[in-house]
């Protein structure tokens, strides 16, 4: 893709109407910018490390929050493999 995209400015999102915020940039996302959906699929490692700093502000960045939600779906039957080496996998988070 050639060429410019978007000025430095601010944009609205189109599903809630107000401005992006910081917080709407999350991995998995998809933003919708002048009418393109676009999939953020990675973070660079400053990225990451200035949001994991900042788990009220970003928890889907908080490791501690995401282990404990991994973690309770560790007895599931999807989560187990044929000898069960994941069993136990999560105590203690």
């Amino acid at each position: 893709m050639g060429g410019k995209f978007a000025d430095k400015r601010r944009i609205k999102n189109p599903d809630t109407g107000d401005y992006f915020k910081l917080e709407d940039f999350f991995v998995g996302q998809t933003v919708t910018v002048a009418a393109q959906p676009l999939q953020i699929v990675r973070a660079d490692e400053h990225c990451l490390q200035y949001l994991e700093a900042r788990p009220k502000e970003f928890p889907y960045a908080d490791p501690v929050a995401c282990a404990q939600r991994v973690a309770s779906l560790a007895s599931e039957p999807e989560m187990q493999s044929a000898q069960g080496r994941l069993r136990g996998a999560f105590e203690g988070v």
